[in-house]
């Protein structure tokens, strides 16, 4: 039999833990906003701005090319995910320096390195 003050011990703490589960799961989806429109222009004026230094970023792979680091036109050959994509940009290699870039610069970003696709 069960011990009746456990049992009214344990119910607050269930009823708490289903209260905090509720929140995790619904207030993300309460303050959840429709995300902007990736735009690959505005990718595109980014990665000549922040990419250029390091990587071809035309839509046009130039004649003299490099292999390392790759263009972003070998980089969307690849079919990598947006979600890898994001991924690669948010946690670079260590050849690759930290650029400081806000969601929608990297959805902008994602959406010009997949537009360059063959």
């Amino acid at each position: 039999m069960i011990d009746p003050l456990l049992n009214t011990l344990s119910r607050p703490v269930v009823n708490g833990a289903a209260f905090a589960l509720t929140l995790f799961v619904a207030a993300p989806m309460a303050l959840a906003q429709p995300a902007p429109k990736a735009d690959p222009a505005r990718g595109q004026a980014l990665a000549q701005r922040l990419c250029s230094n390091c990587h071809d970023v035309g839509a046009q792979q130039s004649p003299a090319a490099r292999v390392e680091p790759p263009s972003f036109r070998a980089i969307a050959a690849r079919g990598y995910s947006a979600e890898a994509l994001a991924g690669k940009i948010i946690i670079p290699h260590p050849e690759m320096p930290a650029v400081p870039v806000t969601l929608a610069e990297i959805r902008d970003l994602i959406a010009y390195i997949q537009s360059v696709k063959d």
